[in-house]
This record gives structure tokens, C-alpha cells and sequence, in this order.
């Protein structure tokens, strides 16, 4: 059976809608892994893909259709990971973005206690401690006049007690209720999709750093899905003729 796809969302101005899902891989599938990142176009700044892959990051995007072993595992309903609540999906999470506003996607369930070990620009190694706290991942999408948008993601952590804190984004301050918020600007990759496309984030084999407890599951790792669905700039593209959906099942 043909997979069923969501109904397309009304846009405004400067809006894009991306797909998103996690899918988990087994410690024993690293080879289809591997075989999935080969045909990952990676991001073309040298230094910039040399600090995410010091700290255990992998970034990249892939066409239309999806790799082989990519789509036999979105196929695999209990691969997918649950979202934040704890509800395992049955299809891929819709985000409408508006232009520059920031949406997060959360990597990993709320950890009592998390480790982490960061890579300097000297190769100087920092860790840290972080209580109640959760691995995120904050997506920004700047659409383009040809209906391509660039698409950058940052690494977060929330952490901590949550209580009334003041937060700045797109150059404004607001007072919400939450938890303190590290930004890992340093390790922000953006990268250029047209509808169809998909945008993968995940971490090195070693499964080392951030990267690793970003995407690191029990013995094996996960993969971001971000698949670019529809523009407000370019019509021309329905859900059904933009590639492959990231939905799993049939």
C-alpha cells in the first residue's frame, strides 16, 4: 500500500515545513549505517565539518530518494524513536518554521545526570556536568527566492531547575518559564535542501562527544530525519511529488 501523507498546511509569508524523524540503528547495523552515510552529500566547509566531527557529529543531506537501507529501516515501526512525551510515532513529526524563528527537536529523553566532553578550537578538551537534562537540537530555516532554504541546526542543552528565566531569539528578550539553556553556537551547521531533500544529523561511529549523547542509543545510534515538504515560495511542489515521504510504515 501506498503511504498516506499529511494533508498540505496553509503557509504564511516566509513559512517552510519540514518532516522530522529519529530513527534508531543497532549496534550490529553499522555497515548499513555507513552505507547510508555514503551517499550523504556532507557539508562543504572544511573546518566547519572538521569541529562537528571532533565533536562526534555527522551532517549532511541526501536527494530525493532515500538510500536503500535508510528506507528498510524507516519500514521498521519499532525503530523509530519516541517523542519527548514518551509516544512512539507511526509517521514523521510536521514543523512549520517560520523565517529564522527557532523550533527545537528534542535528541534524547531527560537525563537525571549528563557527562559531557567538549572539543576546543585547539583541540583542548573541556567537560562538564549538567543535571535534569535534555539534548536538543534548535533548527532555523531561511527560505530562498528558488524555493530552496537553507536549513541550520544547533546543538542545546536544557538543563537544571525550571522557573521563570529570560530568553533571547531573533534579537528579542522574553521571560518563559523553563530550564537554563547552553548553546553550542560554535558547533551550528547549516546546509542548503530543495523540497524532497533531507537533511540527516547524527554522530560519528565512535559515538565520542556531544555527538554521542546527542545520538548515541544504548549500543548503537540514531539519525535525524529533516525532509524539506513544502515552501511558501514555490508552489510547484506537492507533498506526494517532492520525494519520498519519511513516514514509517506502508
Amino acid at each position: 500500500m501506498q503511504r498516506q501523507l499529511l494533508p498540505t498546511p496553509k503557509l504564511s509569508p516566509n513559512s517552510v515545513v519540514l518532516e522530522a524523524v529519529q530513527v534508531r540503528f543497532s549496534g550490529e547495523q553499522d555497515e548499513q549505517v555507513e552505507a547510508i552515510w555514503r551517499e550523504v552529500e556532507e557539508i562543504p566547509d572544511v573546518e566547519t565539518r572538521r569541529r562537528l566531527e571532533w565533536n562526534g557529529f555527522w551532517c549532511g543531506v541526501v536527494g530525493t530518494q532515500l538510500p536503500p537501507a535508510l528506507r528498510e529501516q524507516l519500514d521498521r515501526p519499532q525503530s523509530l524513536l519516541p517523542d519527548e512525551r514518551g509516544n512512539a510515532p507511526t509517521q514523521g513529526t510536521r514543523l512549520q518554521c517560520r523565517r529564522g524563528a527557532r523550533k527545537s527537536w528534542s535528541c534524547q529523553q531527560m537525563q537525571d545526570e549528563l557527562n559531557v566532553l567538549l572539543c576546543e578550537e585547539e583541540g583542548t578538551l573541556r567537560g562538564r556536568t549538567y543535571q535534569q537534562a535534555r539534548c536538543l537540537l534548535a533548527i532555523r530555516c531561511f527560505p530562498e527566492g528558488d524555493g530552496s532554504v537553507r536549513v541550520q541546526v544547533m546543538p542545546e542543552i536544557e538543563h537544571g531547575e525550571t522557573k521563570p528565566r529570560h530568553f533571547g531569539d531573533g534579537g528579542l528578550w522574553q521571560v518563559r518559564v523553563g530550564q537554563e539553556r547552553e548553546v553550542f553556537e560554535r558547533l551550528a551547521a547549516e546546509l542548503e535542501i530543495s523540497p524532497g531533500e533531507t537533511l540527516i544529523v547524527s554522530c560519528t561511529p565512535e559515538r565520542k562527544g556531544l555527538g554521542g549523547r546527542f545520538f548515541g542509543v544504548d549500543e548503537g545510534r540514531s539519525l535525524l530525519l529533516l525532509r524539506l515538504v513544502q515552501t511558501q515560495m514555490d508552489n510547484l511542489f506537492a507533498p506526494e511529488e517532492s520525494g519520498q515521504a519519511i513516514s514509517a510504515g506502508h
